[in-house]
C-alpha cells in the first residue's frame, strides 16, 4: 500500500473560525484474489497476489465559536468525499459479480447491477410493442432492453450498472450551547448520493408465494381496465422474473439526514453540591 496525505489547517479572528483540509490518495496492490483454474488440475481455484486499487478523497472541517458571553455557542461541520476505483483486477481483468453487485476495471467496488424495471405491460397493444422477457405476458413486469435485440434476458446483454452504493459525500454537524449551568449539544449525520437494494421485497412483493406481502400489492396489475400504478404486475403462478430478477425495482435513493444525539444538561456548582 503506498498513500499520500497532504493538509491545511487555517485559524482566523483569534482561533474562534478553524478551517481545516485533508487530502488523501492511497494505492493498494497484490490483494489475495481467488483464480479459477481448469479442473484437470485437481482443484477448482488457488489464492494468489492480483489486483490494484485506488482510493482518495477530499475531507473538510469547519470550527466557529459565534457567540462567547454569557451566553455560549460553538459549531462544527465536516463534510468528505470519498472514491475508489479498481484499476485491475483477476484473470483478464475479469469481472468480479456479487449477490447483485458488479466490480469492472475503471469503475468504482460494488456497483449495483441488473436489470432496468420499466414498469408493465398494461395492455395488449404494449405488449405487443414492447421486448419481451421469456414468460412474459399482458399484466407482468417490464424490463429495458439494453443491447437493443428485442429479447430481454437476466444476463450480461440486458444487466447493467444500477447505482453506486458509496455516497457521494458525507457530513455531519454538532451545535452546542451552553448559558450559566445549561448546557445543549445537537449531532446530526448525513450522506447524500448513494442508493440502496432492498432485496426483501423478494418476499415482500411476491405475487405467488405463501409469504406476506406489503400493502401497496393492492395497486398492482388486475386488469386492462384497472393497470394499477406500474409498480407491480400480476397474481399469477408465473411471476419469477418479478420476483428472482435482481433489478432497479429494488432500488431506492439511500440519502438521509438524521439527528443522532441530542444533550440536554444542568451542571451544578460545587456551593449547590455541598447543600
Amino acid at each position: 500500500t503506498e498513500q499520500t496525505d497532504f493538509g491545511v489547517d487555517l485559524n482566523f479572528v483569534n482561533d474562534r473560525i478553524r478551517f481545516n483540509y485533508d487530502y488523501y490518495r492511497k494505492t493498494t496492490d497484490d490483494l489475495l484474489y481467488s483464480v479459477d483454474i481448469p479442473i484437470s488440475s485437481g482443484f477448482f481455484n488457488y489464492t494468489t497476489n492480483i489486483g490494484k486499487i485506488a482510493f482518495w478523497g477530499h475531507e473538510f472541517s469547519l470550527s466557529t465559536v459565534n457567540l462567547n458571553g454569557a451566553f455560549k455557542w460553538t459549531t462544527d461541520f465536516n463534510i468528505s468525499f470519498n472514491r475508489n476505483k479498481a484499476l485491475a483486477l483477476g484473470t483478464a481483468n475479469a469481472a468480479i459479480y456479487g449477490d447483485m453487485t458488479i466490480t469492472r476495471v475503471g469503475q468504482p467496488l460494488g456497483q449495483l447491477y441488473g436489470l432496468v424495471f420499466d414498469g408493465v405491460y398494461d395492455n395488449q397493444q404494449e405488449y405487443d410493442s414492447s421486448p419481451k422477457h421469456e414468460g412474459s405476458s399482458v399484466g407482468s413486469v417490464k424490463y429495458k432492453d439494453i443491447n437493443g435485440d428485442g429479447v430481454v434476458t437476466n444476463d450480461s446483454r440486458d444487466q447493467t450498472v444500477l447505482g453506486n452504493t458509496a455516497p457521494k459525500y458525507n457530513f455531519g454537524f454538532t451545535s452546542t450551547m451552553s448559558y450559566k449551568g445549561f448546557d445543549l449539544a445537537v449531532v446530526c449525520q448525513g450522506a447524500q448520493g448513494n442508493k440502496i437494494m432492498n432485496s426483501a421485497e423478494r418476499f415482500t412483493g411476491n405475487l405467488d408465494g405463501s409469504f406476506n406481502v406489503t400493502a401497496d400489492l393492492d395497486r398492482r396489475w388486475k386488469s386492462e381496465q384497472d393497470p394499477g400504478d406500474g409498480h407491480y404486475g400480476k397474481a399469477s403462478g408465473n411471476t419469477g422474473p418479478e420476483r428472482d430478477w435482481t433489478s432497479s425495482k429494488w432500488m431506492y435513493d439511500g440519502s438521509y439526514l438524521t439527528i443522532k444525539n441530542i444533550t440536554l444538561g444542568y451542571s451544578f456548582s460545587e456551593a449547590q453540591a455541598d447543600y
